[in-house]
């Protein structure tokens, strides 16, 4: 293989394959840093050894992590989505200038929002949860193993490892454990889960379904956010310490701050879910 002929930006092929481990060991023998150039994908730099990648992740004032791009996906859906976005901000009263949550944004901005929840995400602020957390993961592991030995076999992401970070970054939130399974549904549509299908209503495409539920998660949440404003918000739930913060321009919209709670609650449980399901 020649390295104008390496794929990496397919990610259908990763669902159906895997990594493209053998592209990337050929672009970093070859081509470190190569002008990623193919067809129906925004080109970009594709950086592939690690010291090059640490060192540009510190050149803050040269190198951005805004704009257009965030994730690997064709140009057809980077527009597909930014438009969906855009319209949506627009019928509901929202900015739709400003990016869907602060991953989109750059130093200083970037660390101004980031910086509200850090301290409840410290080593010292787990361990307080530790109780918490180790009777959930106890539970979860009872349940799971109960299910190989009623049923002969279980599902190792939906029947466990989804389950832990699920229930941790809901507590946190301050959302009712009767929620979680529809938070579970929510941000399985958001990170575009292979198997959406079974979220389809009778007749329903998934692309409808995708944006209803879309729709609805930030509806729950400006719920979430009404009924912590009606009830007090002196506690330590994210939520609730999100309303009491400022940043450089005042207290956050209503607008930032669904936006803050969509990505704390779905990357909060995905990304814990793929470690412990593919760290095997």
């Amino acid at each position: 293989m020649k390295v104008d002929e390496a794929v990496i930006h397919d990610t259908e092929r990763y669902a159906a394959e895997g990594y493209p481990w053998a592209e990337w060991d050929l672009l970093r023998d070859e081509a470190p840093v190569y002008w990623y150039v193919r067809d129906n994908i925004v080109p970009f730099w594709a950086i592939t050894r690690y010291e090059d990648v640490k060192w540009i992740s510190g050149q803050n004032k040269t190198f951005i992590n805004g704009g257009g791009r965030l994730r690997l996906a064709d140009a057809d859906r980077d527009a597909r989505f930014w438009t969906k976005y855009r319209q949506r901000a627009i019928e509901i009263g929202w900015d739709p200038d400003e990016p869907p949550d602060f991953i989109f944004k750059d130093r200083p901005d970037h660390w101004d929002l980031r910086r509200l929840v850090v301290p409840e995400f410290t080593p010292k602020a787990m361990r307080s949860r530790s109780e918490s957390l180790e009777l959930h993961a106890q539970r979860f592991a009872d349940e799971f193993i109960a299910k190989v030995d009623d049923e002969g076999t279980a599902d190792v992401v939906e029947d466990l490892a989804v389950k832990l970070p699920l229930a941790a970054i809901c507590e946190m939130v301050g959302v009712s454990a009767d929620d979680w399974e529809q938070v579970h549904a929510w941000t399985s549509v958001l990170f575009d889960d292979p198997d959406l299908e079974r979220f389809c209503r009778p007749g329903e495409p998934r692309d409808e379904m995708r944006s209803r539920m879309i729709r609805e998660f930030d509806a729950w949440i400006g719920e979430l956010i009404a009924q912590r404003r009606r009830d007090g918000t002196d506690g330590r739930d994210l939520v609730s310490i999100l309303l009491r913060s400022e940043i450089e321009s005042g207290p956050l919209t209503p607008q930032q701050l669904v936006g803050y709670l969509r990505l704390m609650i779905a990357a909060g449980n995905e990304t814990t879910r793929n470690a412990a399901s593919g760290g095997g």
